[in-house]
């Protein structure tokens, strides 16, 4: 076990149907194991499109608000607590939905995080083909992610290289398909998150003896030093008990042996303006 990096802006809850513990347990370990900052980002609840063992029921969405409004009062000055969404883009059939959580003040941020894409009628959400089409389906999750980007929606991409854990090894196309991954979050300045999830289940090392997971991959992450995009260290907690048993040395051994200089803080407030301004929209009255 090692010291945590004091904040961290992806976790999820029990509803998503691979996760343990609800927001109460998630925040209160939070503050018991010394966060400074803590967001709950469970993946977002999908009008008309249920995803059992992906993400909650659409029916999910106001008591998982309710209770993290409920959380931000009790531990008001103990520590600075955001509820968020971590979301895929789907073209434009979420957009309004996405910008009314924001607009209403039920969430204070979302992430990109591209696990599936809609199915060809547009009406369902899977996951990508990896196995079947694996480099067609590198570019399209590519396409999709760089779409996602685009729309400013969010305020970092989580786990931008997870395609590795699918497609091992590495060639031309991965290589293209993560320059152009980086060069985007370059142009558009928004962070690329080093993920944490899979070191709680990998355990292989090179031959220096370094732990290796298939993501964050070491390829990845040395173009994302070489082209200068900005970084943040995400826990991915899906159990409480993964804000302190997670190997953060190890993290700290990663972004040393890669030359990252990870961000310790977003700026909230100033996500949500650019957001609005670029929407035209104003915060509705709570």
């Amino acid at each position: 076990m090692s010291r945590n990096f004091g904040y961290n802006y992806h976790s999820h809850t029990y509803r998503c149907g691979h996760a343990i513990g609800d927001e109460f347990e998630m925040v209160e370990c939070a503050i018991r194991h010394n966060y400074k900052i803590f967001g709950v980002s469970d993946h977002v609840f999908l009008p008309g499109i249920p995803q059992p063992g992906v993400r909650g029921d659409f029916e999910c969405y106001d008591e998982y608000i309710s209770n993290l409004k409920y959380l931000k009062k009790k531990y008001q000055g103990k520590i600075e607590l955001y509820s968020a969404f971590e979301c895929e883009d789907y073209g434009d059939k979420f957009n309004d939905y996405y910008l009314s959580c924001l607009q209403k003040g039920d969430v204070d941020y979302l992430i990109l995080g591209q696990h599936c894409k809609l199915n060809e009628e547009g009406t369902d959400a899977e996951m990508y083909h990896y196995k079947s089409h694996p480099i067609e389906t590198l570019h399209e999750y590519t396409d999709h992610l760089i779409r996602g980007m685009e729309t400013g929606l969010y305020i970092y991409v989580c786990h931008p290289d997870l395609f590795h854990k699918f497609l091992h090894g590495w060639n031309e196309e991965f290589e293209e398909c993560s320059k152009r991954i980086i060069a985007k979050a370059v142009e558009l300045d928004i962070p690329l998150e080093i993920n944490m999830l899979m070191s709680r289940t990998e355990k292989d090392v090179d031959e220096n003896g370094d732990r290796v997971f298939s993501y964050p991959c070491n390829e990845f992450w040395d173009l994302a030093s070489k082209m200068g995009a900005k970084c943040i260290l995400g826990v991915d907690a899906h159990d409480p008990r993964h804000l302190y048993t997670t190997e953060f040395a190890e993290f700290r051994k990663f972004i040393k042996r890669h030359h990252l200089k990870p961000l310790t803080k977003l700026d909230v407030e100033a996500y949500k303006k650019k957001v609005f301004d670029r929407y035209g929209l104003t915060k509705k009255a709570n």
